[in-house]
Formats: C-alpha cells, structure tokens, sequence
C-alpha cells in the first residue's frame, strides 16, 4: 500500500516537472526564434552606398600589390589577375578608408593601403559584424563571409601594423563572389542586410 502511494506521488512529481520543463522549453524557443524576413522598406532603411576608391592585386604570391582602376571579377576566381584567386569565403578582400586612416593614426603616420593587401578599398560603409551582408558594386554581388585577420606579414612590412589593425575589424572583410561582372574606381558600392 504504501509503495503504490509513493509511486503514485512519484508520478504525479514528474509529470509536474515535465510540465514546467515544456513550458520552459517553449518559452526559450519563443525567446530564439528566428526573426521575420525583413519588409522592403526595413531593408531600404538598412541599406548604405559607399564608393570605391580603388583596386589593387597581386600579380603572383608575395609580390607587391599593383594598383589597377578597373577589374572584372568572377565566381570561380575572384578578382581576375590575383595570385590567390580560387572559389571559398575569402575571394576577395574589401578595406574601409574610415578603419586604414584609423590603422594610420595609431601607427602614428601614412601607409598606402596596399601594405595592407586588400583587394578593394572603399568609404562610407561601416562593415563591422556584417557577416552574411551583400556588397554590390554594377553587377557584382558579394556576400561578407568574415573579418580579415591581420596576419604577421603586416608586421614585416611595417612595425605595429597587425596590432593597429586587430581592433573594430580595421583590417577589412572577406568576401564571396555570389555574381561577377566589372567594378572600377569611383564606382558606387551598396551595402545591404541579407
């Protein structure tokens, strides 16, 4: 008798507790839910136009960057011409002007941006933590796949480089090709949510 009134009790304490734990799992699915897509108009209000300042790659690895004022850029290779062109997540490398003069100020003098050894150097858009954020620039579209790394070889180049550029992504973003087409200096680059 007093085992069936234990086990009863028993019972009884566990459907409670497993009622409390879907109500729990429920609200912690409401509070991770993904967000709605977002209207036309929340993506008109999030979208940014920069410009590109200019171009640049290297003709083969550990060569000095070469300055260009148009490219065309490819799904397969990135920006046609560079040594390290290849499909993947870093295609392309795209630089801020605002974060390199930033770079600069710490180091306390001017550098051209290609010591750093991006691909395309741009104002007016701020690129911090957009990952997964389209780029477009004519008919090409890129998706930002991550923050660049400012690696050893900054160093070597010039002293305190990788640590003036380690802050508020200042090194720039990866890309990926999503369309190819042509891009030149001056041309205007649009910056939108995914």
């Amino acid at each position: 008798m007093a085992f069936a009134r234990d086990a009863k009790r028993a019972v009884g304490a566990l459907a409670r507790d497993s009622l409390a734990l879907s109500k729990k799992m429920r609200a912690v699915r409401d509070l991770v839910a993904p967000e709605p897509p977002l209207t036309r108009e929340e993506r008109a209000a999030l979208t940014v136009v920069g410009t590109v300042l200019a171009i640049a790659r290297k003709p083969r690895h550990g060569a000095p960057m070469v300055a260009i004022d148009g490219a065309a850029i490819t799904t397969e290779r990135g920006l046609e011409g560079n040594a390290n062109g290849r499909p993947g997540r870093r295609q392309l490398t795209v630089l801020t002007r605002e974060g390199w003069e930033a770079a600069c100020r710490v180091l306390g003098r001017e550098v051209p941006w290609t010591t750093r050894r991006a691909n395309v150097l741009v104002e007016g858009l701020e690129l911090v933590g957009r990952v997964g954020w389209r780029l477009t620039i004519g008919a090409v579209m890129l998706e930002i796949t991550g923050e660049t790394t400012p690696c050893s070889r900054m160093d070597a180049q010039v002293a305190g480089l990788t640590a003036a550029l380690a802050p508020e992504w200042r090194a720039g973003v990866t890309c990926r090709v999503l369309q190819g087409g042509e891009i030149g200096r001056g041309d205007a680059v649009t910056l939108e949510p995914p």
